[in-house]
């Protein structure tokens, strides 16, 4: 018979795995927000909440943006963004276990970034349903994929700091990124352009 402590050790452990892959998630959306020039407010661990966390981020208005049709470059962008939580957490599970399938249990949290995602696609016509829609999907997933990848340990860091200090504001992001990633001086300037995009909105 297990004892209560084997119990309790369990149950720890869960949990921290839980909340490990939870500042991935949210840390995979501050990352991919901040490279198409969104604006975070902030991201957090709620263990109170349904799904764990939260990744807060405004997306700049104006009619154009480095060339493209603002309206549905920002939209796909921000399909991505929705994207990339469940995109992190698949790449920390396959760099932990070395499976690319994640379990159903690690699913559930992304729910509702799946649900934004469809609305979006179905709200502005991108894709025909069917298959045209799964492979719409499964191009911005990819791309995503290899963002994240690129930036991995710029998604480590922020992991690790958002677990140890559950909320992170907009301000603490810019400051680790621009003082402690290998890529510093492409944050440094990114968080120039964001900063001069929502001045002039």
């Amino acid at each position: 018979m297990e004892s209560k402590r084997s119990k309790r050790l369990k149950e720890r452990l869960s949990n921290d795995l839980d909340r490990i892959c939870c500042a991935y998630h949210e840390s995979g959306h501050a990352i991919i927000a901040l490279i198409n020039h969104f604006k975070l407010s902030d991201i957090g661990l709620d263990y109170e909440s349904t799904y764990g966390g939260y990744c807060n981020f405004d997306v700049v208005e104006c009619d154009e943006f480095k060339g493209h049709k603002i309206r549905e470059y920002l939209i796909v962008q921000e399909i991505g963004v929705n994207f990339a939580g469940l995109a992190a957490e698949k790449i920390n599970y396959f760099n932990i276990f070395g499976a690319n399938q994640l379990p159903k249990v690690l699913k559930y949290g992304s729910g509702i970034d799946l649900k934004v995602i469809s609305t979006l696609i179905s709200k502005h016509e991108l894709a025909a349903a069917g298959r045209a829609r799964q492979n719409f999907k499964k191009q911005i997933f990819k791309h995503v994929t290899n963002q994240l990848q690129k930036h991995w340990s710029d998604v480590t860091l922020l992991a690790h700091r958002l677990y140890k200090r559950k909320r992170l504001s907009y301000t603490d992001i810019k400051k680790l990124l621009c003082s402690k990633s290998i890529y510093k001086e492409f944050w440094k300037n990114q968080f120039k352009e964001i900063n001069f995009i929502f001045r002039n909105s």
